[in-house]
């Protein structure tokens, strides 16, 4: 394959070049072994750690959209509100709904529309 590069042509050829990567990475591995067991524990650990933190700020950010928004059924569309509605809110929510009203002129009058 050739690469044209500050107006010079390079031929590679990958098998060569990743036969090299494999014999360093094996040199390295070799000369350094304690180095690399010493270390692994760590870097688990580390690994483990980080992917913890996201599974966590995943599952917060999920529950805190959740609870800040509401799905109208009327007009198909999700509603962000500035707080989660408490048990009374709900309820005036619902019996307006009953009785006609749309659901975004009564979070509005609420004032927890976003």
């Amino acid at each position: 394959m050739q690469i044209e590069f500050n107006n010079k042509i390079y031929i590679i050829d990958f098998k060569d070049a990743a036969k090299k990567a494999v014999e360093k990475t094996l040199a390295f591995v070799a000369d350094n072994q304690q180095s690399i067991l010493m270390s692994l524990p760590v870097v688990a650990a580390i690994i483990k750690f980080i992917h913890r933190a996201r599974v966590e700020e995943r599952l917060r950010r999920k529950e805190l959209k959740s609870n800040n928004s509401i799905w109208d059924r009327r007009r198909m569309h999700m509603w962000d509100l500035k707080r989660p509605l408490n048990n009374r809110e709900r309820r005036e929510l619902d019996e307006r709904m009953k009785r006609g009203e749309e659901m975004v002129y009564i979070l509005e009058s609420m004032r927890v529309l976003r």
